[in-house]
């Protein structure tokens, strides 16, 4: 999971779909229009630690929910097999940390505290 997560901060799409496929998040034979909807899903959900994203995070000012709101209905559509049951339970705590964040029009240092969590990996 945490390679899933630095492919995510560093935005290399090719990194991202066979770290995907190492950790069996979506099937080798899977449609091309699926495979762009996860990926651009997972950009969607590192913008707040990419290089590009500002240092303090404006919660209150993305759109980050909206995007992969957006992509649900064609991974749903197109996937193979349900995602692994341990995913639903990171998944939950993603979407509620962005709803909760959004709501409360957070603005985080997220860049920081992602290479606080990443040091402790090493």
């Amino acid at each position: 999971m945490i390679l899933l997560r630095i492919c995510c901060v560093f935005l290399f799409t090719r990194s991202l779909h066979f770290t995907s496929l190492f950790l069996n998040k979506i099937h080798i034979k899977i449609n091309k229009v699926m495979k762009e909807a996860h990926i651009q899903s997972l950009f969607a959900l590192a913008e707040p630690f990419a290089d590009s994203s500002p240092n303090i995070y404006d919660f209150g000012q993305q759109d980050v929910t909206v995007r992969v709101k957006n992509s649900i209905p064609t991974m749903l559509k197109y996937r193979l097999t349900p995602p692994p049951d341990e995913s639903y339970s990171l998944h939950r705590k993603l979407s509620g940390a962005f709803l909760l964040c959004t709501r409360l029009g957070s603005k985080v240092e997220c860049k920081r505290l992602f290479e606080e969590v990443k040091k402790r990996y090493k």
